[in-house]
């Protein structure tokens, strides 16, 4: 871990260092020249491990922390997460349904990644390795792990592309033909040379999108598949199990259930067979009841946990993290005022079977009030926080450390995503939806005498579709709250929604027919600076504000 950390640290000058605009090709200030970058030892693997640096890289704001601050973007958004109160108003722009306006951070994020993991198959080609998926006999082991790394490297821009889709291109619930409908320029390792003479793409199908997404997760499977000995040990790593995933994620959002048409029950029936193999390798474990409430979704070494990000003194960025914007017990922004928590007509949604409803707060707030602030009403108070400073509230007691780790990726999203398939695949199966939902809420009960056989009577009622899409739908927004998942569920599986009274937001009803919200804008400076970006695109297909 200490030589990861390392690479990472070392690559943070030149990533950072990258222009904001995908179009400039060189590094503008950074650390090391193109020349030094290119001696550095083991070039191939640090850039590898370089790209997750901005998975978790400080952008400047308090509300600009990689990831998990996208995941809050499209969480507040949704109205899943609310924002009831402002002292200091890190993230109240999407607490307030304005999240389109930070397009530009998610456009520029997502290509910043494509950009290296382009350099890095190009270092490949200039150093004349080819990596394929016959081992060869006398393959050495720096060839044997650069292979990995390949398919990881692949794998990653997948992750990206996937990103972008979702981010800039409407969905097909929207009534849209994705072999017509425009999504965004594809930059492959070939465009991305300096001496490519490229200036930019032009933007390309949504199908052309997914073509390129299928193709590189599929490939990076593949290889991870096939070099499987150099799995990561680090779980900021992605491997194969992970890779399924966000290829099954893409594929179920990339349907209209409510459409049924073959090629959609074929997208599910793909989402299905990928979700399935990953859970029946039992490489994971789902969270089981008697730790439901007392991990903090804190650690790494976690069972349930396939990806996420082990933070250390080097790498926490403290005040400006997602446990400083969350967690009630960590000395930031929650602690001061500024919660996020659950939404209110969600919260009440909650059976008194579920034990997750102890996840959060309810409107009491915190029992020990802490002389600071008189409420933490609806916080995460149980699903999010550091385990050593639980019940911590004063000043003097709170963590100020922000060493907790940060999850990317449970094996309960295999779960939520084999149930949703199971229900709209080709070949719908009643029964195995329902036994996906059961493997989370089984271990999900409540402590209270009445809990089970409260859940056996609600889990009788799971026997057609309208109540296990009901179902489905309930788990995606408790079971994965504050996990970047619920943007992408209200798109897919809702309509409109009312929200509680918990929140800044003036609307208190997040429509459906408000695409604005939903679908960002392409920054304008794709249209001043890519001729062939201009001259592709439809102004009438665009979302204008």
């Amino acid at each position: 871990m200490k030589n990861k950390v390392l690479y990472l640290l070392l690559l943070a000058g030149l990533f950072t260092a990258c222009a904001k605009s995908y179009l400039q090709q060189e590094p503008q200030g950074g650390t090391y020249t193109e020349d030094q970058y290119k001696q550095l030892e083991d070039m191939i693997k640090g850039t590898t491990l370089g790209v997750y640096y901005r998975f978790y890289a400080y952008g400047g704001d308090h509300d600009s922390f990689g990831k998990k601050s996208f995941d809050m973007y499209g969480d507040l958004l949704s109205g899943d997460m609310a924002m009831n109160t402002r002292n200091y108003g890190w993230f109240e722009t999407d607490e307030r349904g304005n999240t389109y306006q930070r397009a530009a951070s998610f456009w520029y994020h997502y290509y910043q990644i494509i950009r290296s993991c382009n350099r890095c198959l190009n270092m490949l080609e200039d150093k004349n390795i080819k990596p394929t998926l016959e081992i060869p006999e006398d393959i050495t082991d720096e060839m044997y792990e650069i292979s990995y790394y390949y398919g990881e490297i692949l794998a990653l821009r997948g992750y990206a592309y996937a990103c972008l889709q979702r981010y800039f291109c409407r969905m097909p619930s929207e009534g849209v033909d994705y072999a017509t409908e425009l999504s965004v320029p594809i930059y492959t390792e070939e465009e991305s040379r300096d001496d490519s003479g490229v200036l930019g793409m032009p933007r390309v199908t949504a199908d052309d999108v997914y073509l390129r997404i299928e193709d590189d997760l599929n490939t990076g499977i593949k290889f991870m598949e096939t070099y499987y000995e150099v799995n990561p040990t680090s779980k900021i790593e992605i491997n194969a199990d992970i890779a399924k995933l966000i290829l099954a994620y893409a594929y179920i959002n990339r349907t209209d259930y409510e459409a049924k048409t073959k090629a959609d029950g074929e997208y599910y029936e793909k989402a299905y067979k990928l979700a399935k193999e990953v859970i029946d390798s039992n490489h994971y474990r789902i969270l089981p009841n008697d730790k439901m409430l007392t991990t903090g979704f804190a650690s790494v070494d976690e069972d349930s946990w396939m990806w996420g990000e082990d933070v250390s003194i080097e790498t926490s960025t403290s005040l400006a993290s997602f446990f400083g914007q969350c967690d009630i017990h960590s000395y930031s922004y929650a602690w001061a005022g500024d919660v996020k928590g659950i939404d209110k007509t969600l919260y009440e949604s909650i059976p008194s079977w579920d034990g997750r409803k102890h996840w959060w707060l309810g409107e009491q707030g915190y029992p020990n009030k802490s002389s600071f602030i008189k409420s933490y009403a609806w916080a995460p108070e149980g699903k999010f926080f550091s385990p050593k400073y639980k019940k911590a509230i004063e000043s003097s007691e709170i963590d100020r450390e922000w060493l907790c780790d940060i999850v990317y990726m449970r094996i309960e999203l295999a779960y939520m995503i084999a149930a949703e398939a199971a229900l709209f695949k080709t070949s719908p199966d009643l029964a195995a939806s329902q036994s996906y939902l059961d493997a989370i809420m089984s271990q999900r009960l409540d402590t209270a005498a009445t809990a089970a056989a409260d859940y056996a009577a609600y889990k009788g009622t799971l026997t057609d579709e309208g109540s296990l899409l009901a179902a489905i739908e309930y788990n995606w927004r408790i079971e994965l709250w504050g996990e970047g998942y619920g943007l992408q569920t209200f798109r897919r599986l809702t309509r409109s929604k009312k929200l509680g009274d918990n929140h800044l937001r003036t609307d208190k009803e997040v429509l459906y027919s408000t695409p604005r919200m939903f679908t960002f804008e392409i920054p304008p400076s794709e249209y001043t600076y890519n001729p062939a970006f201009r001259e592709s695109s439809k102004p009438t297909q665009l979302i204008k504000k």
